[in-house]
C-alpha cells in the first residue's frame, strides 16, 4: 500500500496535472477531432464514419456543382471577349507560358462517365489562371484533343468556339510537325498505329507538348483534362519560378530543371514509413511539445509554483506525442493544407515518378525529352518514361506541396475502373 504514494511523489508530473492531461487527451481525440474531422477526407474519423457508397454520391453532387459554375464562367467570359487568345498570338510578343490541355473521350462502362464534363471544369480554371494578374497577356491556353475520332469527343467539340484547339487526328488551329528520333526515323503522328494504350498515351503527350513548344513560350504546362487548377496556382507558381529558377533567361539556364510537378495523388501524400514523412511528423510533434512547455512555463507565474528542469522534458515529450497523434488522426493531406496560408510556405522538394496530371517544363528541355519518350520501351507508362529521362540525364525534377491542382477524374479514361471517392470530395 505504501508503494503507490511513493511512486506518485517520485513522478516528475504533478498529480493535479495528470488529471488535466487525461481530460485534454479525451476531449481532443473523443470529442473535438470527431466533430471536426468526420467529414474530412483522409482523416481517421472520416474512414470510420463514411462508407464508400455515401462518399461516391457526395463526389457526384460536388462534380455537378463544379460543372454548372464552370459552364456559367465560360459562357459569360467569352461573350465579353471572344478573341482573347487570337489577339495574343498576333501581337508579336513572346509568350511566357503555353498551356496544353490534353484530352480524350472517356469510354467507361456506363453512360455516367460521359456526362462528368471534366474538360469543361479544367478549361474554366485554366482560363482564370491565364487571366490572373501574374500571368495575364503572356499565357496561352489551348485544348489538345487526341481522340482517334475527335468529333465524337463532345466536350472538346463544344469548347472549340471558346478556346484555341488542335486535334491529333483531325482539324486544328495549329499542328505539331513530324520529328526525328535518335534511330534516324521520321515519325508522323497521324501515321502511327498504337497497339498498346500506354504507347498511345505517351505519343499523345509528346504531340501536345510539341504543339505547345511551337508557340515559342519560355515554359510549357501540360495539364490532363481531369486536373483543375487551384485558386493559388498563379501567385504560388509566379513566386516559385522567380525564387527557385530565376525570372530571366540567364538565370533559367543556370538553374536548369526537367520539370516541376504541380499535382501528386493525395492517397500517397499521407504519413508513411519514409525519412521525409517521418521528419515531417517529428517536426510537427516538436512544435506541439514546445507549446506544452510554454504553457507550463506561463502557468508557473499564474500559480506561483516551481517547476524542475526534468519536468519540462516530460511535458515536451507529452506535447510531442499529443501533437503527433493529432496530426496522424487528421491526416497529412489535411495538415498540408495549412501551408496554403502563404505562398512562402509551400514545400519545394525533389519529385517522385508518378504522375502526369499537371506538369511544368522549361521549353528548352522539350526536344530532348520528346526524343527520349519516342524511343522508350513499348508499354511503359508515360510518367515512368518522363521520370527515366531525369535519371538518364541527371537533370533534377521538383514537386510542390500541397497540390496546386485538384484531380476531378473519378472515372478513368484507361478502362481500369473507378477510383476511391474520398479523393474527389472537395470544394473549389
Amino acid at each position: 500500500m505504501w508503494r503507490l504514494p511513493m511512486m506518485l511523489r517520485l513522478c516528475p508530473i504533478k498529480r493535479g496535472h495528470i488529471g488535466t492531461l487525461i481530460v485534454i487527451f479525451s476531449l481532443q481525440f473523443l470529442v473535438l477531432l470527431p466533430l471536426i474531422c468526420h467529414d474530412m477526407p483522409f482523416s481517421v474519423y472520416f474512414k470510420l464514419t463514411t462508407g464508400r457508397t455515401e462518399a461516391s454520391k457526395q463526389a457526384v453532387l460536388l462534380n455537378r456543382d463544379r460543372v454548372k459554375r464552370a459552364r456559367r464562367y465560360i459562357e459569360n467570359t467569352y461573350t465579353d471577349n471572344p478573341g482573347y487568345y487570337a489577339s495574343m498570338l498576333g501581337n508579336g510578343n513572346q509568350l511566357f507560358l503555353a498551356v496544353a490541355l490534353l484530352t480524350v473521350k472517356r469510354t467507361g462502362s456506363d453512360d455516367a462517365n460521359l456526362t462528368m464534363e471534366y474538360l469543361l471544369q479544367s478549361a474554366a480554371a485554366l482560363d482564370q489562371f491565364a487571366k490572373s494578374v501574374e500571368f495575364m497577356g503572356r499565357t496561352f491556353v489551348f485544348v489538345c484533343n487526341v481522340d482517334l475520332k475527335p468529333l465524337s469527343h463532345k466536350d472538346a467539340v463544344d469548347l472549340k468556339e471558346y478556346l484555341p484547339f488542335t486535334e491529333r487526328y483531325g482539324s486544328s488551329n495549329f499542328h505539331a510537325r513530324d520529328f526525328n528520333v535518335p534511330n534516324n526515323n521520321t515519325l508522323t503522328y497521324k501515321q502511327i498505329l498504337h497497339k498498346d494504350v500506354y504507347d498511345k498515351e505517351t505519343y499523345d503527350y509528346t504531340y501536345c507538348m510539341r504543339v505547345a513548344q511551337s508557340l515559342g513560350s519560355r515554359y510549357i504546362m501540360m495539364v490532363e483534362d481531369d486536373a483543375v487548377a487551384h485558386k493559388d496556382l498563379a501567385p504560388v507558381l509566379h513566386y516559385t519560378l522567380d525564387n527557385h529558377f530565376g525570372s530571366n533567361a540567364d538565370q533559367q539556364q543556370n538553374k536548369s530543371f526537367a520539370y516541376l510537378k504541380l499535382y501528386y495523388p493525395q492517397r500517397w501524400q499521407g504519413f508513411a514509413n519514409e525519412s521525409t514523412r517521418l521528419l515531417d511528423l517529428l517536426s510537427i510533434g516538436c512544435v506541439g511539445g514546445g507549446c506544452f512547455v510554454f504553457i507550463l512555463y506561463i502557468s508557473t507565474f499564474v500559480v506561483r509554483g516551481r517547476v524542475m528542469v526534468k519536468q519540462y522534458g516530460w511535458y515536451f515529450l507529452i506535447g510531442l506525442v499529443f501533437t503527433m497523434f493529432t496530426a496522424i488522426a487528421v491526416g497529412r493531406q489535411n495538415v498540408l493544407d495549412l501551408r496554403r496560408v502563404s505562398k512562402h510556405l509551400y514545400q519545394f522538394r525533389p519529385s517522385p515518378g508518378c504522375c502526369t496530371q499537371a506538369m511544368l517544363y522549361p521549353a528548352h528541355i522539350v526536344g530532348a525529352l520528346v526524343s527520349h519518350m519516342a524511343t522508350a520501351t513499348p508499354g511503359t507508362h508515360t510518367d515512368l518514361t518522363i521520370y527515366d529521362f531525369t535519371r538518364t540525364t541527371g537533370i533534377p525534377a521538383f514537386q510542390l506541396e500541397p497540390n496546386l491542382f485538384y484531380h476531378v477524374g473519378m472515372h478513368t479514361s484507361l478502362k481500369m475502373g473507378n477510383k476511391r471517392p474520398e479523393e474527389f470530395l472537395f470544394h473549389i
